[in-house]
């Protein structure tokens, strides 16, 4: 018999506790078996008043168990050799009406952000910036490199492209950092100074779905529900990886299962519904580098990643993914020094207020808030070529008849 006596500030603090999971003694698939064991059972002893009623906990708890079900089967079903059965069963849990896609929620990348900042007479005042997004690069030779070295790797050279969380051998994908921190921790730490970075300032709104680590209120009311059925699969994205140099890595399974099911159902909605500026491009999540070493924690940690839409090898950069981006031209910090001579804690406010303020203003003051800061406000910003029709099907009549084809396209087009 479960006590039923955790509330939901208690269990999202054993959500922060179990994630990302790691890895000890027991390999990968005990360990997920585990983690999402004890993920049920951390719901199972959630006080019943925070649901509607009894038969809905009882449902709730009957569904997560049942997602839990899958995900192991799908795995064992992977490591069987069954490839093609495991994304079958995992496309039927992931679309549909009930499909965990709904579940997830959409989150849109807006062009701009609200910011709160002080103001001269002890209050706070509510300021729009771009939203910037961060790429980090490693270059033995810092100089000559342009923005277009900071974009996904090129289609002609997609054989070099390696297997990562979120994305298969040989298919490019995108990945950004909401902070220049959550790249130097993707990236595995490392030299800061052997680094140069590159702002996306975001031009045109994209969704994206969110597999981030749940924040407190979305533990709360309506929210509550959609959060609970949701964790199974973002616990299931967010083991940490524990043999690095190994080739496969099956942490990566229900990530790159989860992508390919984004990928395939654009590919289908691109050939029957939309173009390809209306679609859901990736995912958003939280790295699994979460440490104790640094305080900025899980908020530092988001990133993005966005696979190729169009993957023509005519081309040598994704049409559609250029539109959506102004790219700086890359900096580094030993350059950047050199040229200003900042003192970074002119940024601190002198009285923080808040743990939340305080930590704001630590990163700020930090390496990688000041190089942020001169990419946001310094850096020199430019756009990839892109041409694409965004339009799932142009049907020209047998007699030529006059057809309207929405073009999107940062160059002069002629049509003849």
């Amino acid at each position: 018999m479960q006590n039923e006596n955790m509330n939901t500030s208690d269990l999202y603090s054993k959500i922060k506790e179990l994630l990302p999971v790691k890895q000890g003694d027991t390999d990968f698939q005990e360990t997920l078996q585990k983690a999402l064991s004890d993920y049920t059972s951390d719901v199972q002893q959630l006080d019943s008043s925070v649901f509607s009623n009894d038969e809905e906990k009882a449902e709730t708890i009957s569904k997560i168990e049942n997602i839990n079900v899958s995900i192991c089967k799908i795995i064992d079903l992977y490591f069987g050799g069954r490839h093609g059965e495991a994304f079958q069963l995992f496309q039927q849990q992931m679309n549909g009406p009930d499909g965990l896609l709904e579940q997830i929620g959409v989150l849109r990348i807006k062009e701009q952000i609200e910011i709160e900042e002080k103001d001269g007479n002890g209050g706070t005042k509510i300021q729009k910036i771009p939203t910037l997004l961060f790429r980090a690069r490693v270059f033995e030779d810092k100089r000559d490199h342009t923005f277009e070295d900071m974009f996904h790797i090129p289609l002609n050279k997609r054989g070099i492209v390696r297997t990562q969380r979120y994305s298969s051998p040989g298919y490019p994908c995108l990945y950004l950092g909401r902070t220049i921190y959550a790249c130097w921790e993707e990236m595995h730490r490392p030299r800061f100074d052997d680094l140069m970075f590159s702002g996306f300032k975001v031009r045109l709104a994209f969704d994206v779905y969110d597999l981030r680590v749940p924040q407190q209120d979305d533990f709360e009311g309506a929210r509550l529900q959609k959060t609970l059925l949701r964790l199974p699969l973002i616990i299931a994205c967010m083991v940490k990886v524990k043999n690095e140099n190994d080739p496969f890595k099956p942490e990566y399974i229900i990530p790159q299962l989860l992508i390919e099911t984004i990928i395939c159902n654009n590919q289908k909605k691109m050939e029957t519904e939309f173009g390809p500026g209306d679609l859901v491009w990736g995912v958003t999540y939280t790295s699994t580098h979460v440490n104790n070493e640094f305080p900025f924690q899980f908020s530092y940690l988001d990133n993005i990643a966005l696979p190729v839409v169009l993957s023509d090898e005519k081309c040598k950069h994704c049409s559609v993914l250029a539109s959506l981006f102004e790219i700086s031209d890359p900096l580094c910090l030993e350059y950047e020094t050199l040229k200003t001579n900042d003192n970074m804690m002119m940024w601190a406010y002198i009285n923080p207020e808040t743990d939340e303020e305080r930590l704001r203003e630590q990163y700020k003051v930090s390496k990688m808030g000041y190089m942020e800061n001169r990419i946001r406000y310094f850096a020199n910003y430019k756009q990839l070529p892109y041409l694409y029709f965004n339009e799932p099907v142009v049907v020209i009549g047998q007699r030529g008849e006059p057809v309207t084809i929405k073009v999107v396209s940062n160059r002069k087009i002629e049509v003849s």
